[in-house]
């Protein structure tokens, strides 16, 4: 299923973001509709990015399992261009240059791989 992911952030305790409208999730034995935040709040310091928190909207996308601690990376398809946007996001924002605002691209289109 595609996704956007919207408004990341480097520590859980500062707040970007964005909302998203109700997505359909497309598995092998059903669709789903999920509505409200579809987030997750992750460690850009660690290589594998591990999650600190999730909506629970996005729980369910990724199969209603605990994921605080998951390996984020491997639950993303293209990985080589999440990390790369991650970079390009995060130097954005610590920056803080007017003249390249972090929102301009704040947006990846990527494959959620539940399970």
């Amino acid at each position: 299923s595609g996704r956007h992911l919207v408004g990341i952030r480097d520590d859980a305790k500062e707040t970007t973001g964005g909302h998203l409208s109700p997505l359909p999730v497309h598995g092998s034995k059903s669709i789903l509709t999920v509505s409200g935040d579809v987030s997750v709040s992750f460690k850009t310091s660690e290589c594998d990015f591990p999650i600190i928190s999730c909506s629970e909207a996005f729980r369910q996308v990724m199969g209603g399992i605990e994921l605080k601690g998951c390996n984020l990376k491997a639950m993303i398809f293209p990985t080589d261009a999440f990390e790369t946007w991650t970079q390009l996001v995060m130097n954005r924002f610590l920056t803080d240059d007017p003249n390249e605002p972090v929102e301009q691209v704040n947006t990846l289109k990527v494959w959620l791989l539940a399970e």
